[in-house]
C-alpha cells in the first residue's frame, strides 16, 4: 500500500491570459439588460437565469455575440481574447481595438486590458 503524505486535492483550475475586459456579474447583468444589441429571446434567456440562480451561463451568450473567450468564477466575468489568436496581418493595436469594438456593442464602454487568471473550482 502507498500512502501520499503531500497536499492532495480534488479541485480543478483553469488558466488564461486574454485581452479584453474584466466584469463583476451584477455589473454585466445590467449591462446586458440595457443593451441593444441582445434579441427578445436573448433577454428572457437572461431573465431566466437571473431566477435559476445561473448567472454562469451568460457566457453563452456573450460566446455567441462576440465570438469572444468567456472565464468565469462566482463573481466575475472575463470576455476577450487569447494572444495566440492574433493574426499574422495584424498589429497588437488592431487586435485591441477590434476586442474593444466587439465589447463596447454588447456592454457599451468598458475598461480592457490584459489578464491573466487562473480559475480554481
Amino acid at each position: 500500500m502507498k500512502i501520499r503524505n503531500g497536499f492532495v486535492s480534488n479541485s480543478s483550475s483553469s488558466s488564461f491570459c486574454i485581452f479584453g475586459a474584466c466584469v463583476e456579474v451584477d455589473e454585466l447583468v445590467e449591462k446586458l439588460k440595457k443593451s441593444s444589441s441582445l434579441t427578445e429571446e436573448e433577454l428572457e434567456e437572461l431573465e431566466e437565469m437571473e431566477e435559476n440562480d445561473e448567472l454562469w451561463e451568460i457566457g453563452g451568450i456573450l460566446t455567441k455575440k462576440t465570438g469572444l473567450s468567456v472565464y468565469n468564477d462566482e463573481d466575475t466575468f472575463w470576455i476577450g481574447k487569447e494572444w495566440q489568436y492574433i493574426r499574422d496581418d495584424e498589429t497588437g493595436g488592431e487586435f485591441k481595438k477590434n476586442i474593444e469594438t466587439q465589447l463596447e456593442k454588447i456592454l457599451g464602454p468598458v475598461d480592457c486590458t490584459t489578464h491573466e487568471e487562473e480559475i480554481y473550482s
